[in-house]
C-alpha cells in the first residue's frame, strides 16, 4: 500500500543510502517534447542527503543533457529509489531541481555545506550515543561527505544536481526482481580519464549544448557561442557595408561615364 510523506523519514534515509541505483525522471513543458529517465549507478559515492527535504547528486558527462535542459525549463523532477535485494520498497522523491556547473562559485559552496552537515550529522549521533550508553556505531556521514567530495573531483564530473522535496512516496516494490550487487562500474570514469580535461570540453560543447528537443543545456557553452557571434558580428557589419558602399560607387561610375 503506498503512503504519502511531506519529507524523508529517518527510515527512507537509511533505504535511500544503502541503495547502489537510483533513477532521475524529468519531461519538458511542451508535450511533443521527449519525457527522459536516467539510470544513476555510483549512489552511495553521488548522492547526500542535506536534509529533509534536500538531495543532491554528482552528475557525470555522459552523451546527454536532458535532465538539466529540462529543470531548466520547468525545474519538475522526479528521483525513484527500489529495493534490489533484501525487503522489497520503492520509495520516490517529488520535487523540484536546480543545478550548479562544475568551476562555479556555487559548487565549491555546496561541496563545503555538504563538508559541514556531516560534521553535525556525525556529533549529534555521537551524542545520542553517548547519552544512550550505546555501543552501536551509525554510519559515519562524514564518510560519505568524503567520497562525495572525491566524486565530485572526477574529471567527468559536470554538475551538481540538487533537489527541493515537495513529497515522498513509499509503496510496496513486491514486483521488483531480485539482483546481487556485483561492484559499480566504472567504464564512465575511465572513460573521463582517457578524454582529459580538453577532450571532455570539447565533448561537452558538442554533445550538452541542448536537449534533444532543443532546449539550452550547459549554460557554459551556450554563452560561449553567445559570445562568439558577438565577437564576429561587428566584423560582418563591417563587410556588409564595404559591400554595400563599393556596389554604390561601381553604380556612380557607371552612371557618369
Amino acid at each position: 500500500m503506498v503512503t504519502f510523506h511531506d519529507s524523508i523519514t529517518p527510515s527512507f534515509t537509511s533505504f535511500i543510502l544503502a541503495q547502489h541505483l537510483f533513477f532521475v525522471a524529468t519531461a519538458p513543458t511542451s508535450t511533443d517534447g521527449h519525457v527522459n529517465v536516467s539510470p544513476k549507478g555510483h549512489a552511495q559515492d553521488c548522492l547526500y542527503l542535506l536534509d529533509s527535504n534536500t538531495a543532491v547528486y554528482f552528475d557525470l558527462t555522459g552523451s546527454g543533457v536532458e535532465t538539466i535542459s529540462h529543470i531548466q525549463d520547468n525545474k519538475r523532477i522526479t528521483v525513484m529509489f527500489c529495493a534490489l535485494d533484501g525487503k522489497p520498497m520503492i520509495v520516490r522523491l517529488f520535487g523540484t531541481g536546480s543545478f550548479v556547473e562544475k568551476g562555479r562559485p556555487r559548487f565549491a559552496t555546496l561541496l563545503e555545506r555538504i563538508a559541514g552537515h556531516a560534521r553535525e550529522a556525525d556529533a549529534s549521533v555521537a551524542a545520542k550515543q553517548e547519552d544512550a550508553a550505546s555501543s552501536s556505531a551509525a554510519p559515519s556521514m562524514r564518510d560519505r561527505a568524503t567520497r562525495v567530495h572525491e566524486f565530485a573531483a572526477q574529471e567527468g564530473c559536470r554538475a551538481a544536481i540538487v533537489i527541493d522535496i515537495r513529497l515522498v512516496s513509499r509503496s510496496c516494490g513486491f514486483a521488483v526482481p531480485l539482483y546481487d550487487f556485483v561492484s559499480a562500474r566504472d567504464d564512465l570514469l575511465k572513460w573521463s580519464l582517457s578524454k582529459g580535461a580538453d577532450g571532455l570540453e570539447k565533448y561537452r560543447e558538442s554533445k550538452n549544448a541542448k536537449s534533444l528537443d532543443g532546449l539550452p543545456g550547459l549554460p557554459a557553452f551556450a554563452q560561449q557561442k553567445k559570445w562568439w557571434r558577438l565577437a564576429w558580428r561587428p566584423r560582418l557589419v563591417d563587410v556588409a557595408f564595404g559591400a554595400i558602399l563599393g556596389f554604390s560607387l561601381f553604380r556612380l561610375y557607371q552612371w557618369n561615364r
